[in-house]
C-alpha cells in the first residue's frame, strides 16, 4: 500500500506524531512524485485503522489543514480533504482518542491505545505514551522473556507491555501496576483494544510507591517513572526489595528532563544494586530517540 515516504506519512499520522514532523515528511517527497489528495485520503486518513480508531478532532483538524495546503501548492485540488475537514468540523461526537503504532510488518498491525495527548489534563502524567516507554519497548524485544512473569512500574496506557504481550507469545504473565485510579481504568480499556478476551496474561493492579506492596516477579520494568525526587527513596526502596526477594532483575528507562532528580534516583540505587547501562543500538518499531536518555538494568550485587 503505496510508496515507503506514503507509510511513513501514515505512521506518522496514526501515532499522533506532531504536524512539524508530518511537514518535514512531505516536503520530503520528490516533486514528480508527490501523491494524489485522493491517495492520501484513503491511505492515510482514512485506512481501515484510522477510521476505526480516529484520533482527537483537535490533531485531525490540524494535519488536515497541513495537508491541505501542502497539496494546494502543488496542484489544484478536489473536494476529498475539504469533505473530511467540514466533517470533523461539524462534529458534535465525543469520541475517546485513540493513538496506533505500527508494530508488524503486516500492513496496518497496530497496537492501538486510548490516550490523553493533552499534558497532564486529568491529574496524572500516566493517560499517555512517553518516550522511554518507547525505548523500554525496542530493549525489551531485545531480551529473552520466555516464561518470564513482568511487573511494570508505573505503567501509562500500557505502550510496552501490549507490544511485548502481543510480540512475545511465551511471556508468562505481565502486571501493568500504576497508582491512578482513572489510569487503571484506560489500561484495562487498552487490554481489551489489543488483546484476545481469553488471554489470561495481562493483570491490573495499583500500586502505590509510597505504600509499598508486594511483587512476585521474574522481571521488573519502567519507563519514566523517575519525575519527581520526594518520590526517589520510596521508588528505590520498592525496586531494592523486590529484587532481593525474587531474585531478579529491573531494566528501567528515563529521559533525563531534571538532571538533578535523575542523578538523586541513579546514586541511592546504585548504593544499593548493581547497575549495568544498557543502550540501543538500533530500534525496530520507533525511529524518534531522544537526546538525553538512559536505560539501566539493576540486580543484586556479587
Amino acid at each position: 500500500m503505496g510508496s515507503p515516504r506514503m507509510k511513513l506519512l501514515r505512521r506518522a499520522y496514526l501515532a499522533c506524531r506532531p504536524s512539524s514532523e508530518l511537514r518535514q515528511i512531505l516536503n520530503g517527497f520528490d516533486e514528480k512524485e508527490i501523491p494524489s489528495e485522493c491517495a492520501i485520503v484513503e491511505q492515510v486518513i482514512r485506512n481501515a485503522v484510522s477510521t476505526k480508531y480516529p484520533a482527537s478532532n483537535s490533531y485531525r483538524l490540524k494535519v488536515l489543514k497541513l495537508l491541505i495546503s501542502f497539496l494546494e501548492s502543488h496542484a489544484e485540488l478536489e473536494d476529498h480533504l475539504y469533505d473530511e475537514l467540514r466533517a470533523v468540523m461539524t462534529s458534535a461526537i465525543e469520541r475517546p482518542s485513540y493513538v496506533s503504532y505500527e508494530v508488524g510488518d503486516e500492513e496496518l498491525e497496530c497496537v492501538t491505545l486510548i490516550e490523553e495527548r493533552a499534558f497532564v489534563t486529568q491529574g496524572s502524567t500516566g493517560f499517555k505514551s512517553w518516550p522511554a516507554a518507547k525505548m523500554l519497548t525496542e530493549v525489551l524485544l531485545n531480551q529473552n522473556l520466555d516464561r518470564k512473569r513482568i511487573v511494570e512500574l508505573g505503567a501509562g496506557v500500557g505502550l510496552t507491555g501490549l507490544i511485548l504481550l502481543r510480540k512475545c507469545p511465551s511471556i508468562q504473565s505481565y502486571i501493568f501496576t500504576d497508582c491512578h485510579a482513572g489510569v487503571l481504568d484506560t489500561l484495562r480499556q487498552n487490554i481489551d483494544l489489543n488483546l484476545n478476551a481469553n488471554d489470561a496474561r495481562p493483570q491490573v493492579q495499583l500500586l502505590d510507591w509510597c505504600v509499598g506492596g508486594s511483587i512476585e516477579a521474574d522481571l521488573i520494568v519502567g519507563a519514566d517513572i523517575v519525575f519527581d525526587k520526594d518520590i526517589v527513596p520510596f521508588l528505590v526502596d520498592l525496586i531494592v526489595r523486590a529484587i532481593h526477594r525474587n531474585s531478579c532483575d529491573a531494566i528501567i528507562s528515563s529521559v533525563i528532563r531534571n538532571e538533578e532528580t535523575y542523578q538523586l534516583f541513579y546514586e541511592t540505587v546504585r548504593k544499593e544494586l548493581r547497575c549495568e547501562k544498557l543502550r540501543l543500538s538500533d530500534t525496530r518499531y520507533f525511529e524518534e530517540i531522544p537526546d538525553k536518555y538512559e536505560i539501566i538494568k539493576l540486580s543484586r550485587k556479587p
